[in-house]
């Protein structure tokens, strides 16, 4: 069973115009990404010197994953409340010796 590598070049295809900015796009299962989303990869070293090294793209936090959308809005509202260990202690005045 082969696994399908995503490959950027199916992305955007010839005729991307280059004076447009080009969306984040997942090569693997085309979802659109934010500026903070990234892609899971590797690299491999060259075969042989002068030859250019290739990345396999696995996919976004969405295909490789199996993330949904409601992972990350539910990390949002539970970001939202504080932890009571991390919430800084107010300090009066009387305490600084002012």
């Amino acid at each position: 069973m082969s696994k399908d590598y995503g490959d950027p070049k199916k992305v955007y295809g010839k005729n991307w115009d280059s004076n447009l900015p080009k969306p984040r796009i997942c090569p693997v299962c085309g979802k659109y990404l934010q500026k903070t989303e990234y892609l899971y990869a590797i690299i491999s070293e060259p075969p042989s010197p002068g030859i250019k090294r290739h990345a396999r793209i696995y996919g976004c936090r969405y295909c490789y994953l199996g993330l949904e959308e409601e992972t990350e809005n539910r990390n949002l509202v539970s970001s939202e409340i504080p932890d009571p260990e991390w919430t800084p202690t107010p300090i009066n005045d009387e305490e600084l010796g002012l």
